[in-house]
């Protein structure tokens, strides 16, 4: 889904699909997600301002790529999926509470210097994942 014109994707839009790979590029501020969109997925490539709060929750992926014009990772956003894969480009600002929370994760996860506000919770019951933090004078919130 390519275009700046694009400001919702409704409830259930992608819902009963079989869909593997979901790839959305994005730059409006006003892009809003209904409930529901999809009922399975395995890899989102997501380049869009926001991610809105429990977006992308309890849907199997397992691979995230977020582009540089990700800002905000809302609350749950890719919560209880299977993710072991996670990529970040520099341009994410803000990482909400249990925005990766119980997926698969495991070693080493770089957060971005761009990055300046991050939940101590972003990244809850994973499998032994490291947060690392380019900046060093970067700290989690509660």
């Amino acid at each position: 889904i390519n275009g700046s014109n694009l400001t919702n994707i409704g409830n259930q839009a992608f819902a009963y699909n079989e869909m593997e790979e979901l790839v959305l590029n994005n730059s409006s501020n006003n892009l809003s997600f209904g409930q529901n969109i999809f009922s399975s997925l395995n890899t989102v490539n997501i380049n869009v301002l926001n991610i809105p709060d429990s977006s992308f929750s309890n849907l199997g992926i397992t691979k995230v790529v977020l582009g540089s014009n990700v800002r905000k990772i809302g609350n749950s956003a890719f919560s209880m999926n299977r993710i072991t894969s996670l990529s970040f480009l520099p341009g994410v600002t803000q990482i909400e509470d249990s925005a990766f929370k119980y997926n698969n994760l495991s070693g080493n996860i770089i957060i971005p210097n761009t990055v300046n506000v991050i939940a101590c919770n972003a990244f809850d019951y994973n499998n032994d994942v490291q947060v690392l933090y380019e900046n060093s004078s970067l700290t989690c919130t509660n």
